[in-house]
């Protein structure tokens, strides 16, 4: 179990590494948006370290797909990186994916 913001982005950072599918942090009681940003900004970090560049932000509107713990009044907005840029056009092996599915974002690069 995950008990701080930094152990929970090194264990999902080591997820996106590796291409494991992990259980959701919102189950825990503690977690709440405020941490979950700042998990975020520990992996962001992580990514720079390893040469990525933030090249834009996506926003996410809120909806039914969202854990009740996590809503808001707010969008969601997370970073993107060179590292997470796929040139239009280009087919994706869903095998390369982990939870392949449709989630409209408005995204500022």
């Amino acid at each position: 179990m995950v008990t701080d913001v930094a152990e929970a982005a090194v264990w999902l950072r080591a997820a996106t590494r590796g291409g494991d599918p992990v259980d959701l942090l919102t189950p825990h009681p503690s977690l709440d948006l405020d941490e979950g940003y700042r998990i975020q900004d520990c992996m962001l970090d992580d990514r720079r370290r390893d040469g990525e560049i933030v090249v834009g932000a996506a926003v996410s509107a809120i909806g039914r797909t969202i854990p009740p713990a996590m809503e808001d009044d707010e969008p969601l907005y997370r970073w993107l990186t060179d590292a997470m840029h796929v040139d239009s056009g280009t087919t994706l092996a869903r095998s390369s994916l982990l939870c392949p599915r449709v989630r409209p974002e408005v995204a500022f690069i």
